[in-house]
């Protein structure tokens, strides 16, 4: 079983890098737009070492819910089998709605949610966070 780690990327790269680096997943999907791609890239490239797998991934129009669904739903069916981390800390409200209720219901996905002081919230297990060290 594989640690797969789907990050929402929005305008403020820390807290997608700090998810990968609190996570230290096997394989990351980055969820991003082509107005946050450069994001995307420059937290790629913090992790050049390869120890990290990327999956690729195409840009999602942040305006289109049915792809973005359909997006939420395809990872969850392709990662059915693996240990899943979650981070709705960036991308827009809605990625972040819809990435979460599809992943909901999945036993082994953890969803969390990184705030500006690098407090973590675990959004399946009672709201309960840790700082970032």
């Amino acid at each position: 079983m594989a640690k797969v780690h789907i990050t929402l990327v929005g305008g403020q790269p820390m807290p997608v890098y700090n998810g990968i680096k609190c996570v230290q997943p096997d394989k990351v999907v980055f969820i991003y737009s082509e107005q946050t791609q450069h994001q995307m890239i420059n937290i790629k490239n913090e992790f050049h070492n390869g120890a990290i797998q990327f999956e690729e991934t195409e840009p999602l129009d942040s305006l289109h819910l049915q792809k973005i669904a359909a997006a939420a739903l395809h990872y969850k069916e392709k990662f059915k089998d693996d240990d899943i981390t979650l981070n709705i800390s960036g991308g827009t409200k809605t990625w972040s709605y819809v990435f979460a209720k599809v992943f909901d219901d999945v036993d082994t996905a953890k969803i969390f949610y990184i705030d500006q002081n690098n407090k973590v919230y675990h959004l399946k297990d009672e709201f309960e966070f840790f700082p970032i060290s």
